[in-house]
């Protein structure tokens, strides 16, 4: 149901950031674990996939983090496409504090390298869990505050 295999320890981790904006969301996994744990989260994907898990709003992630409704949210986005320039445009324009990631570092199969070189530029990263992996993928859920 998701490249990210979502755990407990993730979860709550992540519900700590609440409300979150989630760009990328596809079916919904994520958030309606982060709502299981209490989080408001808001959900969206350019082509949202059938709702397995929740509700999922059709809008690309750069343009919901422009928009001032989620300026107090937590951005967050996992597995970004690396063919789509999405995760970066979505960083350039969110306005607020609090980032989380999953997904591989720069040069893994996910994101743009401006995405990263951003990440590294503006932001701090506070924490980083591991997750359960597929076979040859190395991902965390890293959490950044601006710095």
């Amino acid at each position: 149901f998701a490249w990210a295999i979502a755990t407990t320890k993730a979860l709550q981790a992540f519900a700590a950031l609440a409300p979150v904006l989630e760009g990328g969301a596809g079916t919904g996994y994520w958030a309606a674990g982060l709502r299981q744990c209490g989080a408001t989260v808001t959900a969206t994907d350019i082509a949202p996939r059938p709702e397995f898990w929740g509700p999922v709003a059709q809008a690309d992630a750069g343009d919901a983090a422009t928009d001032q409704r989620y300026a107090a949210h937590a951005l967050f986005l996992c597995w970004p496409p690396s063919a789509d320039d999405m995760a970066e445009r979505a960083l350039a324009a969110y306005q607020g504090d609090r980032v989380a990631y999953i997904g591989e570092s720069m040069g893994g199969c996910v994101a743009t390298d401006p995405f990263f070189e951003l990440l590294e530029a503006q932001w701090r990263e506070t924490a980083s869990i591991g997750l359960p992996n597929w076979s040859g993928v190395h991902d965390h859920l890293r959490l950044y505050e601006r710095a």
